[in-house]
């Protein structure tokens, strides 16, 4: 990836991983659905600790982040697609840069599916103006048309996301 998309990225908390995705010509338009995505990912994925303190809060959470996500799965059912390849991404609350082998025209406002987590097959659906196609195959862009609240919930899912990768790697080490 060319420094200065790289640099960009960096200047914000960012999750680096391989996520399938999937781009469309059409720009998709962000909803509640997508804040609700988030925040059941996050309830199911967080750690014991970093629940409420007491054991029935702890538990209503869970079940209220289980059910939001069986209502988003079961509104979906009737799509029924295949999953999209991984692909090596780099993704902040403000943009996204992605290796793509057939990539979008720079200046174009395209919609983006991406997988957060592939146990739970329900895309994140934005939108995102295509900045840069770099030389080595990464394509970058920002997100528009996002919704104050929704890159609040990103932000926070990264940040939690990034915060368990530094807790494995500590772990491992000490493995």
């Amino acid at each position: 990836m060319e420094d200065s998309t790289y640099r960009l990225l960096k200047e914000h908390l960012v999750l680096e991983d391989a996520f399938p995705i999937a781009w469309a010509q059409a720009g998709l338009s962000a909803s509640f659905s997508e804040a609700s995505l988030l925040s059941a990912l996050m309830a199911l994925e967080n750690d014991e600790k970093e629940r409420e303190d007491s054991p029935l809060g702890r538990e209503l959470s869970r079940l209220d982040a289980k059910i939001n996500l069986i209502l988003l799965l079961l509104g979906d059912l009737r799509r029924e697609k295949p999953m999209p390849s991984k692909k090596p991404a780099i993704l902040s609350a403000r943009a996204l840069a992605w290796q793509e082998p057939d990539p979008p025209a720079p200046g174009e406002t395209i919609g983006i599916e991406i997988f957060l987590n592939i146990r739970y097959p329900y895309p994140l659906r934005l939108q995102l103006e295509v900045d840069t196609i770099g030389s080595s195959g990464w394509t970058k862009g920002a997100w528009v048309n996002m919704d104050p609240f929704l890159q609040e919930q990103l932000q926070q899912y990264i940040f939690r996301a990034h915060r368990r990768k530094l807790a494995r790697q500590k772990y491992a080490r000490r493995s």
